[in-house]
């Protein structure tokens, strides 16, 4: 026969609180929207332990079809993250696009939530915007205010490089123009 002793102040039908973490995102999809060829777009991800013991981070994965990988997070791969019981982590989830392609993809975050040991926050971006930016022959003397000075001749184009650099040209002819390249982006 079996017999149990309880000990003073105890009751036998009191049992253990169980403690588990519990995963909780700020957002289940980050929408980076239309960003320009080559400029990269950083949006945050908050991750949050709502339950009562360390929510413990394994892994950071992006998964994107295709060769091209223009999604990258903090923490990327295996790690050894630790959020305690309410806590946060903000991690960075970025697009820097090589291409003009619309891209999506996945960040699978591991952990040890028994009840959700995998989350995927959905990754997309539509079309990437290319820079902007026009050529105009500058009347006058190249110096500020541009206000001041009256552009002529404008070309308008479209090029891959988001960030374009202008340079003054200044030639000893009093008659002639200087030009002046400026991004519109």
């Amino acid at each position: 026969a079996f017999r149990a002793a309880w000990a003073e102040g105890s009751n036998q039908n009191d049992a253990a609180t169980p403690t588990e973490p519990d995963i909780a995102l700020s957002t289940t999809t980050l929408d980076f929207e239309s960003p320009l060829l080559g400029v990269e777009v950083i949006l945050p991800l908050t991750i949050t332990n709502n339950g009562t013991a360390d929510l413990q981070i394994s892994q950071i994965l992006v998964e994107e079809p295709g060769a091209l990988q223009e999604f990258h997070a903090d923490h990327e791969g295996n790690v050894d993250l630790v959020i305690p019981p309410g806590g946060d982590q903000q991690i960075n989830v970025s697009l820097l696009s090589v291409d003009d392609a619309l891209d999506s993809g996945h960040l699978r975050i591991n952990s040890n939530d028994p009840d959700s040991p995998s989350v995927t926050v959905e990754l997309l971006s539509e079309y990437k915007g290319v820079a902007e930016f026009s050529v105009c022959a500058m009347t006058g003397d190249a110096t500020p205010p541009w206000e001041d000075h009256p552009f002529q001749d404008c070309a308008t184009s479209v090029g891959g490089d988001p960030v374009v650099d202008y340079e003054i040209v200044r030639f000893d002819e009093p008659k002639a123009k200087v030009v002046a390249i400026y991004n519109e982006a």
